[in-house]
């Protein structure tokens, strides 16, 4: 899927953000994206999708919080929207991509000030979208790029393994390799039965406590519970609760320091500003087609108390490494490049070339110091 905003356009009035219309192009069955920046914004409130529907605008999905819903907010449910609420985005994702949905979309997010987005959905077949040949020798290079690469990280993920199996003072390989393993299989085998074990989550005093939790193939989710322990005692301190789970009776839990991140393949319970009283074990409980569970015990670590990791020697050097052959490989892929571009150009002197990459290179930066966006076409070789 690709995205391409043509223009932007910052209207400020009162406390009201507008940005341009954004073209989404998506392949038939593929997902519809369509985000919105909600940095600042605070809790979300409620959320709208509107699109034309034989010429009139119509509301195809509206979300409502909890307090939203209790003030007189209707929800609108749509089995083929999902939202995704993030700290500081927010996106509506229409699955399964039809010709139906090749209109212009509007996205209205309310919280403590709101924003509004148009889209425009195009719908592309497969044999339609452009294809990029490339030349043997780009081809030569990315596979110099891909190849290196690789063997560079993999060099590095041995030495930081020896160096961590040293650390701990393990005399013998097979068995850092070994206890690797049971780790691994122990992991596998608690996700399968549906709940994960105890997971420590390290934390300075004032950022945020991230507590993820996977729900692949659960579907929509209709409940999330945060408890933890307060004087010995399993205390609920937040719980959401979806529009239908709210009809059946889900008694909502509001706090002003938790934030629900809804995605489709994880779910997030985000705790602000930790503090103190946080170091406490936590459990969250999401509720869908099915039911997953985890912990999490939380350790509140000062910035002066938290470990400090100092790379030895070797991995020094190949961070080195690393960053050297990158490099220059993408030096050497930008030179193929251009003397390829300027041969299809039929160039015939070298100086000639040269002076046109310049100023396509001067034009560039010009724009981008104006504040335009530079529009990069793909080429077929």
């Amino acid at each position: 899927m690709k995205l391409r905003r043509f223009f932007t356009l910052i209207t400020c009035v009162g406390l009201t953000g507008a940005v341009g219309d954004m073209t989404v192009e998506v392949k038939r069955g593929e997902n519809i994206i369509l985000p919105v920046k909600t940095h600042a914004m605070g809790a979300v409130n409620r959320v709208m999708l509107r699109r034309y529907e034989n010429g009139t605008k119509v509301d195809i999905f509206r979300y409502c919080s909890n307090k939203e819903t209790k003030r007189g907010c209707a929800a609108i449910d749509n089995d083929r929207v999902l939202l995704q609420l993030g700290s500081e985005n927010i996106s509506v994702i229409i699955r399964d991509a039809r010709a139906t949905d090749a209109e212009k979309h509007f996205v209205e997010v309310i919280g403590n000030n709101t924003m509004r987005e148009e889209f425009t959905v195009v719908l592309i077949e497969s044999s339609g979208g452009q294809s990029t040949t490339l030349s043997p020798p780009i081809k030569v290079i990315i596979g110099v790029v891909t190849g290196v690469t690789g063997a560079v990280i993999a060099m590095l993920i041995i030495v930081v393994a020896v160096y961590l199996c040293k650390k701990k003072n393990l005399k013998k390989l097979d068995s850092c390799d070994s206890t690797v393993d049971l780790e691994v299989v122990d992991s596998q085998s608690s996700i399968t039965g549906g709940a994960v074990g105890d997971m420590t989550v390290e934390v300075k005093r004032g950022e945020n406590i991230i507590l993820p939790v996977k729900t692949y193939a659960m579907g929509a989710v209709n409940r999330v519970t945060l408890r933890r322990y307060e004087n010995g005692t399993k205390v609920d301190i937040f719980r959401y609760c979806s529009n239908k789970e709210t009809k059946r009776g889900c008694a909502a839990i509001d706090n002003d320091r938790v934030i629900p991140q809804l995605g489709s393949e994880n779910v997030s319970v985000i705790i602000r500003d930790a503090r103190a009283t946080d170091a406490e074990k936590h459990f969250v409980e999401v509720i869908g087609n099915n039911t997953i569970r985890e912990e999490f015990t939380v350790v509140l670590i000062e910035s002066s108390g938290g470990q400090s990791t100092t790379l030895s020697p070797p991995i020094k050097v190949i961070i080195g490494v690393v960053t050297g052959v990158i490099g220059v490989v993408i030096a050497m892929l930008i030179i193929v490049v251009a003397v390829y571009l300027c041969k299809n150009k039929n160039r015939k002197k070298p100086d000639s070339c040269d002076s046109t990459v310049d100023l396509e290179v001067a034009d560039s930066q010009s724009s981008i110091t104006g504040g335009q966006s530079t529009r990069l076409d793909v080429l077929r070789f």
